[in-house]
């Protein structure tokens, strides 16, 4: 195939645990890099309009109907139009890295293409992307170089044609992919290097929040009170399963057919939300942080025991604070609340136990026990411990895991379809959802004081053996 399967080592540093790790990357980065269903377009190659300059000897090439079965989609790639080296170069992007995906004739010996950046636009270096390869009958063999690695102080990226003296029209490049520069690329690319980055990606891949996109949270924009309730009707697995019709008209600014109108009617007869004293909800204004509180202290059952302590807003305050439900959230109570500071308080809210209100004799009787909103309302559960096994691969030994297995705490569960692989070695929680065959990996929490260090091929000189 003209390259090696690529390997990095990474270097952990734990509370207890310091480990070298070796691990295999081109089956985890085809998948990583190739399979994207948030794919965002950096160049479609329909002109050079995106390119910052290229050399005389490339070309757009529009795919003929009879030859569209050898590519995997694509309509228009660049090619050269010469048998000599030649190259193309672009800005690197400060919001992301690039994917160059491309295509190349499955009985051409090439030699691929050539990487080298620049931070003054003037000298450049050479650059060894993460390759990765598809393999499908009868097409063009796809191959994607994954920027991932690039350094950060890069300006400009220049990609050369190899194969010198070949086929001119082998490889071609098929589309250039901007990707978020998260390390694990599973939160929301507008939340990294944010606080919210933590809170916002564990909900989402626990599948109690979604953004505008699958790409953007948008953690600094305000949420009105009909939006907060329904991220809470979410939370609580109740979502909009309140049939508006079936009640007399709660709230006089609320209509029936109001988006927002099952989640706040689900939430009203729960006794979570209320009106003012006109019978308004109010479902376009921006919520408060203090009512945001009040409505997640109810949420958690925690209602009487807020009254007690005196009651809105003061009582329900005291008990979120109790509750500790304040982190990270400051103490402007009456100001709106954002999208992030909401994501923040609802994970906040994760570890509380949940009350359970039982009625005896015509007396409500009030309990709680290890119950959470995770365990009650969406069967997920959490495990603390090291991740030593994860598919074939093991900390101390031979794995004690299969391709589709992990072990944590020496236990070991299934790893569904989340990528435990970058946490192998880590101490931390796994979050785990049943199923219906067992209980699956949707999300891992790094411990405090897990520290990463990756050395990848760029870092050394030869590796054997």
């Amino acid at each position: 195939m003209g390259f090696k399967s690529k390997k990095y080592i990474r270097i952990i540093t734990a509370a207890v645990l310091a480990a070298l790790l070796l691990v295999p990357r081109l089956s985890i980065a085809a998948d990583e890099e190739s399979a994207s269903s948030d794919f965002v377009m950096f160049d479609d190659l329909a002109d050079f309009s995106v390119a910052a300059a290229h050399s005389e000897g490339l070309a757009i090439d529009i795919v003929t109907e009879e030859n569209k079965y050898a590519f995997s989609g694509d309509d228009t790639h660049l090619i050269r139009v010469t048998s000599e080296a030649e190259w193309i170069e672009y800005d690197a992007p400060q919001n992301g890295y690039l994917v160059f995906h491309t295509a190349y004739a499955p009985n051409e010996t090439i030699s691929h293409f050539t990487f080298e950046y620049s931070s003054d636009g003037e000298s450049y270096k050479k650059f060894n992307p993460i390759i990765t390869e598809d393999s499908v009958s009868g097409k063009w063999i796809p191959v994607h170089y994954s920027l991932k690695k690039l350094p950060e102080d890069a300006a400009k990226i220049r990609v050369t044609f190899g194969n010198v003296g070949g086929t001119p029209w082998s490889p071609c490049i098929e589309s250039v992919e901007l990707k978020s520069r998260v390390a694990d690329d599973i939160g929301f690319a507008d939340c990294v290097g944010t606080e919210y980055y933590g809170s916002t990606a564990k909900l989402k891949n626990l599948g109690l929040i979604s953004g505008y996109s699958a790409t953007e949270f948008n953690p600094e924009g305000t949420i009105t009170r009909a939006e907060f309730s329904a991220m809470v009707s979410r939370l609580l697995a109740i979502g909009e399963t309140v049939d508006p019709s079936g009640y007399k008209k709660i709230f006089s600014d609320v209509a029936p057919d109001y988006w927002g109108t099952g989640a706040i009617y689900a939430l009203y007869s729960l006794g979570v939300v209320n009106g003012d004293e006109n019978g308004n909800f109010s479902p376009e204004d921006n919520i408060t942080l203090q009512d945001a509180l009040k409505i997640m202290v109810s949420s958690l059952g925690y209602t009487a025991s807020a009254l007690d302590r005196g009651g809105y807003p003061e009582g329900f305050l005291r008990e979120a604070s109790r509750l500790s439900l304040l982190g990270g959230l400051g103490e402007n109570y009456g100001e709106p609340l954002i999208r992030g500071e909401a994501a923040v308080l609802m994970d906040n809210a994760l570890d509380v136990p949940v009350v359970a209100q039982n009625t005896y004799g015509g007396n409500n009787v009030y309990s709680y026990g290890e119950e959470t909103i995770l365990s009650r309302y969406h069967d997920i559960i959490t495990r603390v411990g090291e991740v030593t096994d994860v598919g074939g691969a093991g900390v101390y030994a031979e794995s004690n895991t299969s391709g589709s297995r992990f072990m944590i705490g020496g236990e070991i569960y299934d790893l569904g379809g989340f990528d435990m692989l970058p946490y192998l070695g880590m101490r931390g929680t796994a979050y785990l959802k049943n199923n219906g065959n067992g209980y699956a990996a949707v999300y891992f929490e790094k411990g405090n004081g897990t520290t990463v260090t990756d050395i990848d091929y760029n870092d050394y000189d030869r590796f054997e053996n």
